[in-house]
C-alpha cells in the first residue's frame, strides 16, 4: 500500500536527531509521501542529523500571478535515500547513496500521484 501524509496549512515538518526508516533499498512501490501545498516560500521540511530511507517529501505550493509559490526543503547532516521536490532544496553534508533505481512502473505511479495532487490545487 501507499501512504500519503498532507501537512495542513501553516504546518512545517522539522526533524532533528531522528530517523525515518521506511526502506533500506531506495524508493519503491510501497512509498510514503509527505507533501504540503502551502502557498508560501517557507522551509516546509527541515532535517538535521537524520537518516532517511524510502520516503518522499514534496513542497508543491500554488500558482499566483503566473508564478509557482513552492516552499523550501533544508537538509543538514543526513544520509540514506529520499525523493525531494520543492522550489529550492538546500543540502549540507549529505550522503544519499543508498538509492536503488525505481522500476518504470514506480516512476509512472509517482508521476501520476504528482499530477493528481497538482490538478487538485489548480
Amino acid at each position: 500500500s501507499i501512504v500519503i501524509f498532507r501537512l495542513p496549512d501553516e504546518t512545517n515538518m522539522l526533524i532533528s536527531n531522528a530517523n525515518i526508516l521506511l526502506s533500506d533499498n531506495g524508493i519503491g512501490v510501497n512509498n510514503v509521501l509527505f507533501f504540503t501545498d502551502q502557498e508560501n516560500t517557507d522551509s516546509h521540511f527541515s532535517f538535521s542529523n537524520t537518516v532517511i530511507g524510502g520516503a518522499a517529501f514534496w513542497s508543491l505550493g500554488g500558482i499566483e500571478d503566473g508564478n509557482i509559490d513552492s516552499g523550501n526543503i533544508n537538509i543538514s547532516n543526513a544520509q540514506g535515500c529520499v525523493q525531494l521536490i520543492a522550489g529550492e532544496v538546500d543540502m549540507d553534508n549529505v550522503r544519499f547513496n543508498n538509492c536503488a533505481i525505481p522500476e518504470p512502473t514506480t516512476l509512472c505511479l509517482l508521476a501520476a500521484g504528482g499530477l493528481a495532487l497538482r490538478r487538485r490545487r489548480l
